[in-house]
């Protein structure tokens, strides 16, 4: 007996997924740019702590503060914040884009960046 179209197209797919992750060489970079836009807060929350456990390097870009915080800033969501060999959470660097493109850390992470927001804002008349 034929296995119907839909069961088999779904079978095959997950058969190719299987065979991708076996065979496919984890990146050592994630280029994530507004990952959580459509997720709910639970799937996030999932997210992020997938996102823990992974050894390569982040590049995040986000308007999601509060996932921003928990990924890079360390701040708890669910789960222990000790990673590395100090029982210390590794903390990543907030970093802006200038409107020449120029890119520079700010070494107060989030709560710089909310700074230089406002500051736009001021100078727009926004704020």
């Amino acid at each position: 007996m034929a296995m119907p179209r839909v069961l088999r197209s779904t079978f095959l797919r997950g058969v190719r997924l299987a065979l991708a992750i076996v065979v496919y060489p984890v990146p050592n970079l994630l280029v994530l740019d507004e990952v959580t836009t459509h997720l709910d807060k639970d799937t996030i929350v999932a997210l992020i702590q997938a996102l823990r456990k992974y050894t390569g390097a982040v590049l995040l870009v986000s308007h999601d503060r509060h996932f921003v915080h928990c990924m890079i800033e360390g701040d708890s969501d669910g789960e222990s914040d000790e990673d590395d060999d100090t029982g210390q959470r590794r903390k990543g660097t907030i970093y802006t884009a200038g409107p020449k493109g120029h890119v520079k850390p700010l070494s107060g992470g989030m709560d710089d960046y909310a700074v230089v927001i406002e500051k736009q804002m001021r100078k727009l008349g926004l704020a």
